[in-house]
């Protein structure tokens, strides 16, 4: 009889109940995979929202590195030129220099030109203040001599 009961879907108590309780954890089982969707839906509306904050932060960091590799460049290019300037001027500082330094040699050997010639001027004249000293002492010498004689 079981058999033919169970052919028209017919069960027995405990067999039911047995039943109830497998539909029962079914259910609960089902509501917590409900749950478990719902929380995964709810973690990836937040992963999105979250990568699309960190999209956004990533753009406004690659804006802030182009605006400062431009601010760099920019400074590069001014520290540059300045230093072309700083050394525009400073060869023509050290040309001048130079231009002053060989005009200060061409008079310093026309100088030393001059003084060599005093010196050889000077020198002459010794030597006649010398001779006419000499032929001083020696006229008067003799003139001294003639006339206490």
């Amino acid at each position: 009889m079981k058999e033919a009961l169970r052919k028209l879907g017919i069960v027995g108590p405990r067999h039911y109940t047995h039943l109830l309780g497998r539909l029962r954890k079914a259910e609960a089982r089902a509501e917590k995979l409900a749950r478990d969707a719902s929380d995964a839906q709810q973690a990836l509306r937040d992963a999105k929202e979250e990568s699309a904050r960190h999209a956004h932060r990533v753009e406004k960091l690659k804006a802030d590195i182009d605006r400062l590799k431009a601010d760099f460049e920019r400074k590069y290019d001014e520290d540059r030129r300045g230093l072309a300037r700083m050394e525009q001027k400073r060869a023509a500082t050290v040309d001048g220099f130079a231009e002053r330094l060989a005009n200060a040699e061409r008079e310093l050997t026309g100088a030393r030109d001059v003084l060599m010639a005093i010196d050889v001027k000077l020198a002459i004249l010794e030597g006649a203040a010398n001779v006419l000293d000499a032929r001083t002492r020696a006229a008067g010498g003799a003139a001294a001599g003639g006339a206490g004689v």
